[in-house]
């Protein structure tokens, strides 16, 4: 019953992020949650806890273009997170902003 009202929660609240460049921004955005316990951000949340095959997969990242918009759903119970936002790269993603605390 818990696994279900956490279902529940995550279909009827998720996180909705939308990109609104400025005339310099650049042309796609990559945008991923992290638990607030989690200071370097080295796992978006709910990746641990889907590497063993169990429970329910959520999303936590999203690749977004200008004007676009998504809606995150994390697979995980805490309703506050941490928002980091990178320019895309072919090796390693570009921090273009760190820390924007989101709410369910």
């Amino acid at each position: 019953l818990k696994h279900a009202h956490t279902l529940l929660r995550r279909k009827t609240c998720p996180i909705e992020v939308r990109y609104t460049p400025t005339a310099l921004g650049p042309a796609a955005i990559k945008v991923t949650l992290y638990s607030l316990r989690d200071v370097l951000c080295a796992f978006p949340v709910g990746t641990l806890g889907t590497w063993g095959g169990g429970g329910t997969g959520g999303e936590a990242t999203a690749q977004l273009g200008r004007n676009e918009s998504c809606r995150l759903r994390p697979a995980t119970e805490e309703d506050t997170f941490r928002l980091r936002v990178y320019r895309p790269a072919l090796l390693l993603d570009v921090v273009l902003h760190d820390g924007v605390q989101v709410e369910r």
